[in-house]
């Protein structure tokens, strides 16, 4: 079933760290890979960042 999950979403609490972004954004990435989701969101304490 493909449209099982609708978004998939990675919480955390400060993602200014590029270290943090990296290992953050990785896990989401491979979480869409394997669930064949492309609906991502990442939610933190006070950060704001659109890419298109």
């Amino acid at each position: 079933m493909t449209d099982r999950f609708k978004q998939l979403i990675q919480v955390c609490y400060n993602i200014a760290d590029p270290i943090t972004k990296k290992r953050e954004v990785t896990a989401l990435l491979k979480a869409s890979k394997e669930l064949k989701c492309s609906n991502l969101l990442v939610i933190t304490e006070n950060y704001e960042y659109f890419k298109v």
